[in-house]
């Protein structure tokens, strides 16, 4: 998802006053002007997601006590078996979080109410802590959705159970063992959809970060599927693990696994630049061997911490293919601008080059930050 800050404006007196009209076509005698007034009392001085749980606790508050009662409700205001138009994007965030934060005492009927929400939204944040307190239970669902004619009911299977969804609490036991979820994972790897695929990708990256080796093995596993679509999967999934070097991903993703090359020389064209500006660096590489090599080109930035210490960062840079003992020359560019994400500081800096995730020699050079607030 993108940036929070760049959303929470969404939920502001419009959507309130939306999400109140709904309200008061479905649910007889519903408190329009009260629900408005409660809603956005402090609502501004929030952030995206406290808004959303705020929106969320005036909808318990005014909709029906009983909560059985209440969800339906939720449907019937989000369109679902009603004669109101489809709710769609974050408008339906707050309805299912309404789920997630009430339903926990009312598994069927919860379950029932994120099947249908989700595909207006995404339940992703919603259905995890039902699998963190029924966790086989949900897993029966879940394994059922799989093979759901929604394509969105699918990718809540794959995306709601990923160990480290961003944005979400993680979810400990995958974390621990991934056994079951890969399981889930196996029956969606070769989904007609690809925004599915694409999120089993981004769930092996998760399990990746906790359990290197068996991602590796899962996607060799996967990969006597030899279609375009297998490979795509598998390079994403394998993204992190390309980073870190790991043994036995190279080979898997069509890369030389032990690369036989050499860095002749690297050179910084300026080894001392400002905030603003780009660094350029030139490296030349050779093969040792006869044998045709492929081979992944990536560097690291060591960036300056305030304590003084050096934190890396893996950027990307190409991939190529060397013929017998051939020598390649490339150069890159790297322009240091402001990000909301990264703090610069003053001082030596490191460029690192890496082959297939190997380190592959280092160059030094000094990044003056004016404020040091860059």
């Amino acid at each position: 998802m993108a940036n929070e800050a760049s959303f929470k404006q969404y939920y502001n007196l419009a959507t309130v006053k939306s999400l109140a009209h709904r309200c008061a076509h479905v649910v007889p005698k519903f408190r329009t002007e009260n629900f408005i007034k409660e809603t956005t009392m402090g609502l501004e001085d929030l952030q995206m997601k406290d808004r959303v749980r705020h929106i969320a606790s005036a909808l318990h508050k005014n909709l029906d006590p009983y909560y059985p009662r209440a969800v339906e409700q939720i449907k019937q205001v989000a369109g679902v078996d009603s004669d109101l138009a489809p709710m769609s994007g974050f408008e339906v965030w707050p309805l299912c979080h309404f789920v997630e934060t009430f339903g926990l005492e009312y598994f069927e009927e919860s379950l029932d109410a994120l099947y249908h929400l989700t595909p207006l939204f995404t339940a992703e944040f919603a259905i995890r802590p039902f699998l963190n307190q029924y966790p086989e239970l949900t897993l029966q669902y879940l394994d059922r959705w799989s093979s759901d004619p929604n394509p969105h009911v699918r990718r809540l299977v794959s995306e709601g159970t990923r160990p480290r969804l961003p944005w979400a609490g993680r979810l400990p036991a995958f974390q621990s063992d991934p056994s079951q979820l890969l399981e889930l994972l196996w029956k969606l790897r070769t989904d007609p959809d690809p925004v599915v695929r694409r999120s089993v990708a981004n769930n092996l990256n998760d399990i990746a970060k906790d359990h290197p080796d068996k991602v590796v093995e899962t996607v060799i596993k996967w990969s006597k599927d030899t279609s375009n679509e297998m490979r795509k999967l598998i390079r994403h999934a394998c993204r992190t693990l390309i980073k870190q070097g790991h043994p036995g991903v190279f080979e898997v993703i069509g890369f030389t696994a032990n690369p036989l090359v050499e860095i002749e020389n690297i050179t910084i064209a300026c080894s001392s630049i400002c905030m603003g500006e780009a660094l350029e660096v030139s490296l030349k590489l050779r093969s040792l061997t006869d044998d045709t090599q492929r081979i992944v080109i990536d560097y690291n930035i060591h960036h300056r911490k305030a304590n003084g210490k050096l934190l890396p960062k893996v950027f990307k840079w190409t991939t190529q293919t060397l013929k017998h003992r051939q020598s390649l020359s490339l150069t890159r560019k790297h322009k240091f601008r402001v990000i909301t994400t990264r703090r610069y500081y003053t001082g030596e800096h490191i460029f690192e080059v890496l082959i297939n995730g190997q380190p592959y020699g280092q160059q030094a050079f000094i990044l003056t930050v004016d404020t040091e607030n860059g």
